[in-house]
């Protein structure tokens, strides 16, 4: 087998991205001191929501239990789609029309609001509104894409149908029978942008500390005590910002969602000119798979930024670099003599219906569930629930939903490789089906 690893490889799993990565100075408060908000967590949702309360004048600690934005604020693919996981009219089957607009008008404000913060805080970060491609993996797939396109479009999203004919003028592959075009949607370098949060931050008197495990939350009389690795901290408000990396000491919180593990690998420098021929417009990519994948130009224009579900269970890095690039060359056979430069891995956080929640528990305020679509939703409600909690806003639309678990999920997702297996083999008999009434029509 021909050595698919670069020389520069690296094989400890540290993403492409940590390059932009910047840490706090050490900053230990002493026990006597009282914040008025304690955050647990350093992505996207606990730094846009720092940036609030600090402006408002508060006084504000960041509590991460390994290094800052060690989770999937800087592990991700960096892309922006705007939207949920279902259609704006499945959603009102599910939890009612009015509900269900209220959650879409917030995700169709998304790439705007990224785009606001940018500007309010100089974050240089590689943001780039632009085109997102979906590829129908199907043609059935490229039916209810195109079934469900009126439904955007009403709402006012610059969405268009792209026949498998048409589609070269966004992506350099005959996987794919056509697909969803949305015109403005956006990418970023997520650790450039989430380096931006933490400066922005700091200049606003927000302290942090690293390596510091909250291990319990419990009132106080009229404030939160909180039990970490390195000591008790006294807050009046208390943020939980965790994710997909909830600790299972977090109980209430770590069974309402299920992490799972998403891979990533770049590739080596492939040349301006060679990545053009790849993504003409620029466009950030996924399918319409149940095992998706999800890919971009890097930043700089020079590599593939290629993502998937590799795996449901723990495999060594190289393995799931050689999965990944299977799963790559499936979509660019072009690519076959492409070496891997970095392969990396983090946790999202799914919730049994899909959809991302804020709220308060027992006093304890949170944010979390993004389901894959995190950067702009985590941005967006870190920002959206401190601005509630300084009675400064009403409450999201994804406040008003109860944020349950399921009966005996303890958050151990014990179930994800047999789901993940099912899924798998539902893509495989979409494929051969297709294959089939490909071959009977010829």
């Amino acid at each position: 087998m021909a050595e698919i690893f670069a020389e520069t490889y690296r094989a400890d799993g540290r993403p492409y991205w940590w390059d932009e990565l910047v840490s706090a100075p050490p900053n230990w408060p002493q026990d006597e001191t009282l914040f008025d908000v304690a955050i647990i967590g350093s992505g996207f949702t606990g730094l846009s929501a720092a940036l609030e309360f600090a402006e408002a004048g508060l006084t504000v600690l960041v509590i991460e239990a390994e290094r800052l934005g060690h989770g999937a604020s800087t592990r991700n693919g960096g892309m922006i789609t705007g939207s949920l996981h279902e259609t704006p009219e499945d959603l009102a089957k599910s939890i009612g029309t009015e509900l269900a607009e209220s959650m879409s008008r917030e995700a169709r404000g998304l790439v705007p609001f990224m785009a606001s913060q940018m500007d309010r805080f100089a974050i240089d970060c590689d943001f780039r509104i632009g085109d997102h491609f979906m590829g129908a993996y199907t043609a059935k797939h490229y039916e209810a894409l195109s079934r469900s396109l009126p439904q955007y479009q009403r709402r006012g999203l610059p969405m268009r149908m792209v026949p498998k004919a048409d589609q070269g003028r966004y992506i350099a592959t005959d996987h794919y029978q056509g697909g969803r075009l949305h015109e403005q949607c956006a990418s970023v370098h997520p650790a450039k942008y989430h380096r931006g949060l933490v400066q922005n931050a700091s200049r606003l008197g927000v302290q942090f500390v690293e390596q510091c495990r909250v291990t319990d939350v419990t009132r106080a009389g009229e404030h939160f005590r909180l039990q970490t690795a390195r000591g008790p901290i006294t807050a009046r408000r208390v943020l939980m910002a965790t994710n997909g990396y909830t600790s299972p000491a977090l109980g209430w919180y770590r069974r309402r969602v299920v992490p799972m593990q998403s891979s990533i690998i770049a590739t080596e420098e492939l040349g301006e000119a060679r990545m053009a021929s790849l993504f003409p417009t620029g466009a950030t990519v996924n399918d319409t798979k149940r095992i998706l994948s999800y890919f971009r130009p890097s930043p700089d224009g020079k590599r593939l930024i290629y993502g998937g579900r590799a795996t449901f269970q723990p495999i060594d890095v190289n393995e799931t670099a050689r999965r990944l690039r299977r799963m790559m060359l499936g979509i660019f056979p072009q690519l076959d003599d492409v070496k891997i430069s970095h392969c990396w891995g983090g946790f999202v956080a799914f919730t049994f219906d899909f959809l991302p929640h804020a709220g308060q528990q027992d006093g304890v305020d949170y944010a979390m569930g993004y389901c894959g679509s995190g950067v702009a939703l985590a941005s967006w409600l870190g920002h959206r629930t401190a601005l509630r909690m300084l009675g400064r806003a009403s409450p999201s639309a994804f406040e008003a939903r109860p944020f349950k678990t399921r009966p005996f999920y303890t958050g151990n997702p014990w179930m994800l490789p047999a789901i993940g297996e099912y899924f798998r083999v539902r893509d495989r008999i979409d494929y051969a089906l297709f294959r089939a009434r490909q071959k009977k029509a010829a």
